[in-house]
């Protein structure tokens, strides 16, 4: 009996009707062993960094059935991803079953030819990888147990850290921080509106003209104006088409059109993956293989659809892996396929995007032309106008045209399609219909979707792609980001998150998230060992924590005191509400927090009789004040500290990291 072990119960199922009764086809469901969540095994230290495993929660009774059948097979196969998380799978499964010589398997389609391929061509596990796989979750352990807990500390509130959701959360805070003080320009601009319905504007000179009385005198005066053409051009415009789908592509362009998060895009994925329908989903190439060119190509020649000269190639973003093609059917002639309606949405946009990829160019016919007027005011006035017309679908053919999937230069609105500018002669004079004056207003950046995250997580090399949707997953479970009407906007714990680690650890910084994965490639490739990225990243944390932990303390966003004019910085309580407290120990109050500024103190309200016990400390007399509920406390005005009475005497010490400010038993006026 020869036993084949993969991941996923359906593709278990799937490749045990294509191999039959010769191979059993058993799942490992995902990750078999991982690390150790109490007891001093559970970290990740120096010297050694030990790594000690043990068999995940409720993976028992896989592992007993595994085991057993291992004892029974003659050959066992491990068939795991294509990739480092499968390579160290693969690995977990060989020590919990005890094989010696196990034979690595991988393809990149769940298909009878690609599965009998790579059965006749098998490997030995590769240790490279898999000690890539384990630095990088040493690193993720490491980071989130050592920094955690004094990041709870600081903030006041349960936290975490992480290596890589930190810096997606500081893209999301740094963002919106941005947006918070972007102060808003008003402009103006003039359109001359011609005979056929196109238009032409005007050149200011500026990026924002802001004389909007200029510009509505000038647009009054169009119709009145002689327009010159200075220069006319008309030149035919080739639009290539993009790639097939990479991971991150197939994750921005997936959420768009389903209008759904990238999490549940993986797994509509994952899903069309195990049925055999596309190939390996987690990839940074966007080239396909020579077999799937050819594939595509005699599909869409069938279809009719031009074709570019040659197979088309592009060149893969800077960090890319490359170690699998790109996303595409696994079968062109089949359009439409899945077994729900977001599988069948989700193959069809990977389809139509793969047998657009081999496409001939779409051509356009761009008409432009500058005019200048007579005299306005002391001046000539320059518009121009650009305008442009398709005259060969090309790859747009696959879309039906006018329905593409929209190109980059479509997203940002420069496509000029709508404006259809006649063939024009210089030297040649035209009068126009009508002017109109436009005023626009200067705008913030936009908050982060989840698309347009994945993106910059992409850009700045934070994660692989194939991280993306857990890390999305990690910043809303851990409550640092809310998703208000598809946009992401950070919670006051977020950025209070953001704040206490910015410019303290180097797993904080934008940069160095790229450095550490380009140091997991290199451990993949062979050029650098696990124990020196470990130790570097320890030595790291250690020396930052000392400083985080004895008077380095960053509390976050600060302001001046509203009623002593000293240093408040705003804290949360430990139910997430923020708060602000003032630093100089003579004041010390707590105020509310609004619209991230300090707000109203916590309501303490004096008796007359304004005099106190003696302090224990200075022996002055102490203030008497009630809180608001009328429980009496003591606060010494030289600042030595505050107590509750206790019979018209000094009692309990108020805990001086709740500060100065009155607050009752029943604890309604303190966080």
């Amino acid at each position: 009996m020869k036993l084949l072990v993969v991941e996923s119960p359906t593709k278990a199922k799937h490749i045990s009707h294509i191999l039959g009764r010769e191979y059993t086809v058993m799942a490992s469901v995902g990750h078999i062993r991982d690390l150790p969540v109490t007891g001093e095994e559970a970290y990740v230290r120096p010297p050694d960094f030990p790594l000690n495993y043990v068999v995940s929660p409720g993976k028992a009774d896989v592992v007993n059935k595994l085991r057993e059948a291992a004892k029974k097979a003659d050959e066992i196969y491990l068939a795991t991803d294509p990739d480092r998380e499968g390579e160290a799978i693969s690995w977990h499964l060989s020590q919990v079953m005890e094989l010696r010589d196990p034979k690595r398997i991988t393809y990149q389609e769940v298909t009878e030819g690609a599965i009998r391929k790579a059965l006749s061509q098998p490997r030995t596990l590769n240790l490279n990888l898999i000690a890539a796989q384990e630095t990088r979750r040493g690193l993720d352990r490491m980071i989130g147990w050592e920094v955690s807990g004094v990041l709870s500390r600081t903030i006041r509130t349960k936290a975490s850290a992480g290596r890589v959701q930190t810096p997606a959360l500081r893209l999301i805070v740094e963002r919106e921080r941005l947006i918070r003080n972007f102060s808003a320009v008003d402009y103006f601009s003039v359109q001359a509106f011609f005979p056929g319905n196109w238009h032409a504007d005007w050149d200011s000179g500026e990026d924002h003209f802001p004389d909007r009385d200029f510009a509505e005198r000038l647009a009054k005066a169009v119709p009145g104006l002689s327009f010159k053409v200075k220069k006319a051009t008309r030149t035919t415009k080739k639009q290539p088409p993009q790639p097939p789908f990479t991971t991150s592509n197939l994750q921005k362009a997936g959420s768009r059109a389903l209008k759904t998060g990238i999490e549940e895009i993986m797994k509509i994925a994952q899903s069309l993956f195990e049925q055999g329908l596309i190939t390996y989903h987690r990839t940074d190439s966007p080239n396909l293989s020579r077999e799937g060119e050819a594939m595509i190509r005699k599909e869409a020649g069938k279809r009719a659809i031009p074709l570019s000269e040659k197979p088309r190639r592009w060149k893969a973003s800077g960090g890319a892996q490359e170690a699998h093609e790109a996303i595409r059917p696994t079968n062109p002639a089949r359009e439409t396929a899945g077994s729900t309606e977001m599988e069948k949405k989700l193959y069809h946009l990977i389809w139509s995007r793969a047998m657009a990829s081999q496409g001939a160019d779409a051509l356009f016919e761009v008409t432009s032309a500058t005019f200048e007027t007579n005299e306005f005011e002391g001046g000539k006035r320059v518009f121009k106008a650009t305008g442009s017309r398709l005259t060969s679908p090309g790859w747009k053919a696959v879309y039906g045209i006018e329905d593409e999937e929209p190109s980059p230069d479509k997203e940002k609105g420069d496509q000029g399609t709508t404006n259809p500018v006649p063939a024009l002669t210089a030297g040649e004079e035209l009068t126009a219909d009508k002017g109109l004056a436009i005023a626009r207003q200067t705008k913030p950046p936009g908050r982060y979707t989840q698309s347009s995250l994945v993106d910059a997580l992409e850009k700045n090399g934070i994660g692989r792609p194939s991280t993306y949707a857990s890390i999305m997953k990690v910043l809303f479970s851990r409550g640092y980001v809310e998703e208000i009407r598809k946009s992401l906007q950070p919670t006051t714990i977020g950025e209070s998150v953001v704040d206490a680690l910015t410019g303290r650890f180097l797993f904080s910084e934008i940069d160095y998230t790229k450095e550490v994965e380009q140091s997991l490639d290199e451990i993949s490739e062979g050029k650098l060992t696990q124990q020196a990225v470990l130790q570097k990243v320890w030595d790291d944390l250690t020396t930052n924590l000392k400083n985080m932990g004895s008077g380095g303390r960053v509390d976050g966003p600060q302001a001046p005191c509203p009623l002593c004019g000293q240093r408040v910085v705003r804290l949360v309580s430990k139910k997430g509400f923020p708060f602000w407290k003032c630093q100089d120990p003579s004041c010390g109050r707590l105020f509310t927090d609004q619209s991230n500024q300090p707000g109203s103190p916590f309501a303490e309200r004096q008796p007359p009789n304004h005099e106190g016990a003696p302090c224990p400390v200075c022996e002055k007399a102490t203030g008497r004040f009630l809180t608001a509920k009328g429980a009496i406390y003591f606060r010494c005005d030289e600042g030595h500290g505050t107590w509750w009475s206790q019979g018209g005497k000094i009692g309990k010490e108020w805990p001086r990291e709740w500060g100065a400010a009155a607050a009752s038993p029943a604890q309604e006026n303190r966080p």
